[in-house]
């Protein structure tokens, strides 16, 4: 029966400690909520009616996403009005390239807040195109279970 009891013990302790990081989030957002309300209004300004926006938590940082589709190119006024703002308030973390969708994630730190940037292009945009640039071929061991 100990190890019954243990594991109750452990479950409760876990969810006791989920409890409080949840608690200790939600206070974090709470004292920045008129501050990131502020920022978000700004940033809002800068999107069109095609973007979407979405907030989430990053540990007890606010973490803001910003999903842009269908650009032209990555020079698209659209999208250099919003990294504009971001370059003015916050810094530049990084960027990523995923070239088999045609994207580019631009990820800022604006204070304690993360902003990501996720910008896809069009597939027939005249400035951007996937470009092979080699091939790979990996060997992935395959097994089966053998049993006596």
């Amino acid at each position: 029966m100990t190890r019954v009891n243990d594991a109750l013990r452990r479950a409760s302790a876990a969810l006791a400690d989920a409890v409080l990081r949840a608690r200790a989030e939600k206070q974090a957002f709470a004292q920045n909520k008129n501050l990131l309300k502020g920022f978000l209004t700004m940033l809002d300004s800068t999107l069109s009616e095609k973007d979407d926006m979405w907030l989430d938590m990053w540990g007890t940082n606010p973490c803001v996403t910003v999903s842009m589709r269908g650009l032209e190119g990555f020079k698209s006024p659209r999208l250099t009005k919003v990294l504009s703002l971001l370059e003015d308030l916050g810094e530049l973390q990084r960027t990523e390239d995923w070239a088999q969708y045609l994207s580019r994630d631009y990820t800022y730190m604006v204070g304690s807040v993360k902003v990501q940037i996720c910008v896809y292009v069009e597939n027939d945009s005249p400035t951007c195109r996937r470009v092979q640039i080699g091939t790979e071929v990996r060997e992935v061991p395959k097994y089966k279970l053998e049993c006596d």
